[in-house]
């Protein structure tokens, strides 16, 4: 790259009518050694879920200062990972903290829009949520880090981890933390 070429990180929240810069523009990176190669980022979209964001777009815009086709010039992009997560996840209240592991069936079951998935979990730990498909493909994975003990609920849209709405199906979603594992089924209808 050239120190005036520049690659922006936008978003639009309006089918693309605007766009949002939402990380500094990335310019003329040099590769300081062999280890330090790649350009590690990580940003955080948090600020652009919830109401009125229904659909968020996301793209990378390579920008040459001088209007040469890009061809042999400019960023390499790869390993481009967008995590998403499921419509909602908030702890519920609670009088005491659980006593045992529970991953309770999902409600509505059968679902159209979207249902709820509740868990508890007695001690701290790395948490996994996963949804796979009747032939045991994964589907999406809703939670994937470190949880504290405590009782969770889970509000999932019958999305993929694209973000693509999935077709009329028995899903299986597993719970595994620390030695527990344990799976249900639910029914998507549409």
């Amino acid at each position: 790259t050239r120190p005036s070429d520049s690659v922006v990180i936008e978003l639009s929240s309006d089918e693309g009518e605007t766009w949002t810069s939402i990380a500094p523009a990335y310019s003329g990176i040099k590769i300081k050694s062999a280890v330090d190669r790649y350009l590690d980022e990580e940003i955080s979209l948090d600020g652009w879920t919830g109401a009125g964001f229904d659909r968020v777009l996301l793209r990378l815009v390579y920008r040459l200062a001088d209007g040469l086709p890009a061809a042999n010039n400019g960023f390499y992009i790869d390993d481009v990972r967008i995590l998403l997560s499921a419509t909602s996840v908030e702890t519920a209240p609670v009088s005491a903290m659980p006593e045992r592991y529970v991953l309770a069936q999902n409600y509505p079951n059968p679902f159209n829009l979207e249902t709820v998935l509740d868990f508890d979990l007695p001690q701290n730990g790395h948490t996994r949520l996963q949804i796979h498909n009747i032939r045991g493909q994964l589907v999406s994975t809703l939670i994937d880090d470190q949880r504290a003990a405590g009782s969770y609920r889970l509000v999932w849209d019958g999305r993929d981890a694209l973000g693509r709405v999935l077709p009329t199906g028995v899903y299986l979603y597993t719970l595994q933390s620390g030695e527990f594992q344990m799976t249900r089924k639910l029914l998507l209808l549409k």
